[in-house]
């Protein structure tokens, strides 16, 4: 009987194993990379502030003189940095003083990120030395997916190389499992199949030298123990047979010589039997003349006895003709 792929042991074994690996990587991966994704938007918000931080005076000036040149070379400054896609600046009454955008990056991933941060809008209020309302704003939106491009090779990283390690876990498993396993069980089942039903114990089960103290050592040994008694139990009904078969011809010897002594015998009983018969029956019709009484009784008593024996003596023949299939059925009136 041949076994499928898919259904041997060992394939199952790994299969589950790799799956519960898999299971395992996948949620501490998920874990890993929340975790880093906390990580890379503190750091986007950390590295926002510090670049605002070094332009913050200079765009303080720019909105407190409403001078659209310094403006202009303070949003050309910021547009340096990339990851910048939109940067405004504007007066304390919202009247915009420069701007200027640009196309975000495009991504196969972009989407996901936009889900995960949202729009990355940032408002600074601008204050100029001693004057205390704020002499300005500066906005600026973030490509979130320029920023998050680290984030995100680090991510398909881990759960690349987790599935790579798995396919290797998965093809190192099945190679162990059947060497370990499956192999030495596919030996077992020759040997059985390979057994002789009429001596069981001629040829035993070889024990794999590395599974002798384990499971399949045991499996191996039980197997042979089993072999032996059914050799040992098969012997003992051979031997009963054969001594019965033995016991039963010198029965039918036995029979067979009973047959012939009774029917021997029978046919020798049968002529003096009628004789004395006759003789008696001769006697008491007179055939030596008159005979007293009890004379007469005692030849009745004779015959008599005679012809019961005679009786019992022609059963005997005709069983022993029934027996050996010779009888003769005769018709007689009721």
């Amino acid at each position: 009987m041949k076994i499928n792929f898919s259904q041997r042991i060992s394939v199952r074994q790994a299969m589950h194993t790799v799956f519960i690996a898999l299971l395992l990587v996948i949620i501490l991966s998920a874990i890993q990379i929340i975790n880093d994704f906390k990580k890379e938007k503190n750091h986007i918000n950390s590295m926002i502030a510090q670049v605002i931080g070094m332009f913050e005076e200079q765009a303080a000036l720019s909105a407190y003189s409403l001078s659209e040149s310094m403006a202009n070379n303070l949003i050309s400054g910021l547009f340096k940095y990339k990851s910048f896609s939109k940067v405004e600046l504007a007066n304390d009454l919202g009247v915009t003083l420069s701007q200027k955008e640009r196309t975000p990056t495009p991504g196969k991933f972009k989407w996901l990120m936009t889900k995960l941060t949202g729009k990355l809008d940032y408002s600074f209020t601008l204050h100029y030395k001693d004057v205390e309302n704020p002499v300005g704003f500066l906005n600026v939106t973030v490509d979130g997916y320029l920023l998050s491009q680290n984030f995100i090779d680090r991510s398909l990283m881990v759960l690349s190389s987790s599935i790579i390690q798995n396919i290797l876990l998965a093809f190192f498993l099945t190679l162990i499992f059947y060497k370990s396993l499956t192999l030495p069980l596919l030996k077992m089942i020759g040997n059985l199949l390979a057994i002789n039903i009429d001596k069981p114990a001629e040829k035993l089960i070889d024990i794999p030298k590395i599974h002798t103290h384990d499971e399949l050592g045991l499996l191996a040994k039980t197997t042979n123990e089993l072999l032996h008694r059914l050799d040992e139990n098969l012997s003992i009904r051979r031997s009963a047979e054969k001594k019965l078969a033995e016991q039963n011809e010198e029965l039918i010897k036995l029979d067979k010589l009973k047959d012939e002594f009774l029917a021997n015998t029978s046919h020798e009983l049968r002529t003096p039997l009628n004789g004395i018969i006759g003789i008696a029956e001769s006697l008491i019709a007179g055939a030596t003349g008159g005979l007293s009484d009890e004379t007469n009784l005692n030849l009745s008593m004779i015959a008599s006895s005679g012809k019961r024996l005679l009786c019992l003596v022609n059963d005997i023949l005709d069983l022993s003709s029934l027996k050996n299939k010779k009888l003769n059925l005769q018709k007689e009136p009721i």
